[in-house]
């Protein structure tokens, strides 16, 4: 018996009551080689405005502090908190995101957009008329980068108390991405994730790619051409890992491959007889400088990755590729990048075979990072459940149909969302045309199945559903402009365990209620996990084995306390008075 049933007129108030839209995971986005937070601006600052997805963050990194180029030790070069370089003070770590380097203001807002940057001239501190410090930061090795998205991951989860978050890379930014999802130890423990030990520690819902050298490029500046002084814009340690091939190392014992692209000893590529080189050939950044390493990808003459340091394989991938020009030797591509070397393919299948697809534009190199269309396709929630993204209750979000592989118009939307103790709930789809079909909620085993037609752009639709996960597919047709109209949706619960049932188990209780300064937690149940969140659905607060929660200082309103044990959880509304 249900002694409360949340009343859907006091929930109409959520969506018209929220200014900013709210999209299931965070996204990440990783510029490329002497790129910076600018580089995606122009998407960004799209997703911003025109989607109402709230402010930019930007999380500065320094990859070179110690200011020398000749050595590359992880420990010494990479920097995410302030320091002081010089007796100057150095400002990295969060930010918001600005054109300019003067209006930068500490912190983070609570919008789930975010920027890595590189570069050192958009860092405070490091760029200016007196001092020019950290040459090259953006322009350093490509394990470095790994390491510190790494970091950014775990900065951005712990901030936004999000499952997971999407990662989309420019360039050598994709590199910097499977360099954090790829690489190991000798134990076969990866080395940059958040959570080491765990195979999904990586936390990432989806990966995009646009215009990346997946397996090399030769595009820049080589400085192995002559025994010369090397080229001031080819010598960097991430032109060193970019390069699929050299063109003059006589000591390599097969043929002059790229090391961090196939592998190899890193003592391959060291300066010989006057033979131009590089500043330090430190791949992987220990200090030694000749070590084995591991390529990201198969081999020589493969196009695909690295079967021994494999890609996760549980989320999907998007390469973006571009086909703009043709600068000779029969090389087809967008300015800097091959167009078979832009994504990651087994005889001509995006790999990982069955997680993959591609995207073709015509857009030059320089210009894919503000292509936004096409990169709101890269990023198309998954089209299928086990890799659904998850929701929560009382928010509003938003959802895009775009094309899928080959122009196919059919787009499938999966989501998900725990509905522990929850026995009803109310869904809201609103759409700006009847582009959208039906809505479907499933679970994993589709014992229960129920879809609804949607008539109208604005529907609203009850239903039980069972204590557990619950699928919900979003079924639309795209168009060339549907990408610019995002559909909108949340989901409301509308009926818990009831009061008189926990009562009477002596299970958890709570009182008074309404409270104005203090509500007393009883229960009998021991290790257990106190969640206070708003009606919107925001944490207030979390707490362990507490017996009483301060409320005094909250506003008045309407307000939920989650119980979490190891095997079950309870809720309870409580109104502030």
């Amino acid at each position: 018996m249900k002694l409360f049933t949340l009343i859907t007129l006091l929930f109409l108030h959520i969506s018209s009551s929220i200014a900013q839209n709210n999209i299931p995971y965070p996204i990440i986005f990783v510029h490329g080689l002497t790129g910076s937070d600018q580089t995606f601006g122009t998407t960004m600052e799209y997703l911003s405005t025109h989607d109402s997805l709230g402010s930019i963050n930007v999380f500065d990194v320094v990859l070179n502090a110690d200011d020398d180029i000749t050595s590359s030790i992880l420990s010494e070069d990479v920097k995410w908190q302030d320091f002081v370089f010089n007796n100057v003070s150095i400002n990295v770590g969060r930010r918001n995101y600005d054109a300019d380097i003067n209006n930068f203001i500490d912190g983070w807002s609570g919008s789930y957009l975010f920027a890595i940057n590189f570069q050192e001239e958009r860092i405070r501190g490091a760029a200016g008329s007196t001092n020019d410090y950290f040459d090259q930061s953006n322009e350093s090795a490509i394990y470095k980068q790994g390491f510190a998205l790494g970091k950014m991951i775990e900065e951005v989860l712990n901030y936004t108390g999000s499952e997971k978050v999407i990662l989309v890379g420019h360039s050598m930014g994709g590199l910097a991405i499977r360099e954090y999802l790829q690489r190991t130890d000798a134990n076969n423990q990866h080395t940059h994730y958040v959570d080491p030990t765990s195979a999904q520690g990586h936390f990432v819902a989806r990966v995009a790619t646009y215009g990346t050298p997946h397996t090399g490029s030769n595009t820049a500046p080589d400085p192995t051409k002559a025994s010369i002084v090397p080229n001031p814009f080819g010598y960097s340690e991430a032109n060193r890992d970019l390069l699929w091939q050299y063109n003059s190392y006589t000591q390599c014992s097969d043929y002059p491959k790229g090391i961090y692209m196939f592998g190899g000893n890193e003592s391959c590529i060291q300066s010989i007889s006057g033979n131009a080189t590089f500043p330090n050939v430190d791949i992987n950044c220990n200090g030694v400088e000749n070590d084995d390493i591991t390529g990201i990808n198969e081999n020589f003459y493969s196009y695909d990755y690295n079967p021994s340091m494999p890609l996760p394989l549980d989320f999907d991938y998007t390469y973006m590729c571009s086909i703009w020009a043709n600068w000779g030797s029969g090389l087809v591509g967008d300015g800097a990048v091959s167009i078979h070397r832009q994504w990651i393919h087994d005889l001509d299948t995006p790999s990982p075979i069955g997680l993959a697809d591609t995207t073709m534009n015509s857009i030059p190199h320089t210009s894919e990072g503000a292509d936004y269309r096409t990169i709101l396709r890269g990023i198309d929630e998954p089209e299928q459940s086990s890799r659904a993204f998850l929701v929560g209750f009382n928010k509003e979000y938003i959802g895009y149909l775009t094309y899928q592989q080959n122009m196919q118009n059919l787009d499938d939307d999966f989501f998900k969302i725990d509905c522990p103790n929850v026995d009803s709930i109310q869904f809201t789809l609103i759409s700006d045309s009847l582009n959208i079909l039906f809505v479907e909620f499933q679970n994993e085993d589709l014992s229960f199945q129920n879809q609804f037609p949607i008539t109208s752009t604005q529907q609203v639709v009850s239903i039980a559903v069972p204590n557990e996960f619950i699928y919900i597919k979003i079924r639309g047709l795209s168009t060339v402009n549907s990408w610019e109209n995002p559909y909108k949706f949340s989901i409301i619960p509308m009926s818990f365990v009831s009061t008189e049932e926990l009562v009477n188990e002596n299970t958890f209780n709570i009182y008074p209620n309404p409270a104005k300064n203090e509500v007393n937690i009883e229960t009998k149940l021991k290790d257990y996990e106190i969640t206070l969140t708003s009606l919107e659905g925001k944490v207030i607060g979390l707490y362990e084995n507490v017996d009483k929660l301060n409320v005094e200082n909250l506003p008045k309103g309407i307000y939920f306390i989650q119980l979490t044990t190891k095997n079950k959880v309870y809720i309870k509304r409580f109104v502030k008075e």
